[in-house]
């Protein structure tokens, strides 16, 4: 069904294109592109930076993704440091990093386990609580007609002078 959690997916994509828009709108390139402080560079050197900058940029992005750090890197291509932090930072448990890397440490899987429930678990509840006022609530079943708002069946209410078994 769409309005399951899997179903948020697109309201987070919503989310996204939103941060992302606000960043242009804010005048914030992506970090990708080098700043034009030197105008009497050859083309050599500015294919050079670029490329550099291309290949750094990149390959952080990449690592934090790995690390199953999705928002950190999708805004890390605008915010640098973001990037820096994100790779260099401890991998979600169920990352494919975490697989690969955490496998004969379990001290760092122990780690990466704690920092999920004590830091990312309640950001994620904070983000669905503010996804569901701005977009509605998803992952719960609309209640049966004639029931109470919280999902329970609605009260018989007894004819005035009449018992219950009186028809």
């Amino acid at each position: 069904m769409y309005w399951t959690s899997d179903g948020r997916l697109s309201v987070d994509a919503v989310f996204v294109a939103a941060g992302v828009t606000v960043l242009l709108l804010l005048n914030i390139v992506p970090s990708v592109i080098p700043s034009p402080t030197d105008r009497h560079a050859s083309a050599w050197e500015a294919i050079t930076s670029l490329s550099i900058s291309v290949l750094v940029t990149f390959t952080l992005a990449a690592i934090t993704l790995l690390k199953g750090k999705i928002w950190t890197g999708l805004f890390g291509l605008f915010l640098f440091p973001l990037l820096i932090v994100g790779a260099i930072r401890l991998a979600r448990p169920g990352s494919p990093w975490a697989r690969w890397r955490y496998q004969r440490r379990p001290h760092k899987r122990a780690r990466a386990a704690r920092r999920e429930r004590r830091v990312r678990q309640p950001v994620v509840r904070f983000m669905s609580r503010v996804e569901d006022i701005l977009s509605g609530l998803h992952d719960r079943p609309d209640p049966p007609k004639g029931s109470a708002p919280d999902g329970a069946p609605a009260p018989r209410k007894a004819a005035v002078g009449r018992q219950p078994d009186d028809r």
